[in-house]
């Protein structure tokens, strides 16, 4: 990966929804190195990730701690959505308190 990491949303069927940047390879062949936060529930008009990527997190919403995953993005991996999204939106989200569950 370049040294200027990828801001993305993700849409996965086994680990959910997550917001961050993808900073290279993973450990094993079709895995990604992701850091960023699940987003275990967000608000606010429609819940599509097309409108969290415009709009970006926010402190009502549920999420995550920041951290470093490994994300499976093979055909089949249960990868659904991939967005680039603007750098901004996923700052914004590094700067709002975690909600666990």
């Amino acid at each position: 990966m370049s040294a200027d990491p990828r801001p993305v949303l993700i849409r996965h069927r086994y680990s959910g929804v997550w917001i961050g940047y993808m900073v290279g390879e993973g450990s094993f062949p079709h895995l990604v190195k992701v850091e960023g936060r699940r987003i275990w529930q967000w608000r606010g008009g429609r819940l599509e990730c097309s409108q969290l990527a415009k709009q970006g997190c926010r402190q009502e919403d549920r999420l995550g701690e920041w951290e470093t995953v490994e994300i499976d993005m093979s055909a089949g991996g249960g990868i659904v959505e991939l967005r680039t999204i603007e750098r901004d939106r996923v700052e914004h989200a590094k700067t709002l308190a975690s909600d666990q569950v």
